[in-house]
């Protein structure tokens, strides 16, 4: 979680932009190209807006999974929701983190590494993504799927128009991103893993 927050340090002050991506994404388009359309979002810093759910479910969630769970502390969740009452707002995961160094506040790592301390005892496994919701959530856009996407919503099945999901049906974004067993690369049988697999197979050796 602390490594996360370096991205956030002083020390990307000499690069114009940075792109901070997870183990669990697929590049298929050109990134210069998505660079430029995101940077339009500036001087916002943005992040994946494809998760469903609240921070405080993210919170909840991450503490059932690698702690004692919000049952234990009911007190640490009245604290968190005094000092930041954005929290029933939707969450923005951060397998995909895109901004300009230059906007990001002085002390913003030292900000996001005191809260984390504060609330670690809902944190046991050392998440970053509810952090920076907390934290940084007045400065934080959702990217645009024209560049950025969960892999759902790739999927030729979910490839229609929806007003409800601001999804026209033709973006091809540059970005994708996967989840555990739904990943392209991930050993599948036959019939569950073809299209995944013919599209990283379209990938690596089309493009």
């Amino acid at each position: 979680m602390l490594t996360k927050f370096h991205i956030f340090s002083g020390y990307f002050k000499y690069w114009d932009r940075v792109l901070c991506l997870d183990c669990d994404v697929l590049i298929q388009g050109d990134l210069n190209d998505a660079f430029d359309g995101m940077a339009e979002q500036f001087p916002a810093i943005l992040f994946d807006g494809s998760s469903d759910g609240s921070i405080v479910h993210n919170w909840r969630h991450f503490d059932a999974l690698h702690g004692d769970g919000p049952d234990a502390h009911p007190q640490l969740y009245e604290k968190m929701r005094a000092k930041y009452p954005h929290i029933d707002k939707q969450i923005l995961t951060a397998d995909v983190i895109f901004f300009s160094p230059e906007t990001v506040p002085a002390g913003t790592v030292e900000l996001l590494q005191s809260t984390a301390e504060e609330f670690i005892e809902a944190n046991q496994g050392y998440v970053d993504q509810p952090v920076y919701n907390l934290v940084l959530y007045d400065k934080m856009e959702p990217i645009g799927k024209d560049f950025c996407t969960w892999w759902a919503f790739d999927d030729p099945g979910n490839r229609v128009e929806s007003e409800a999901r601001g999804w026209r049906g033709d973006e091809n974004p540059a970005i994708i991103h996967y989840w555990n067993a739904f990943a392209p690369w991930t050993v599948k049988t036959p019939d569950a893993g073809a299209y995944f697999n013919h599209r990283l197979n379209r990938v690596c050796h089309e493009l």
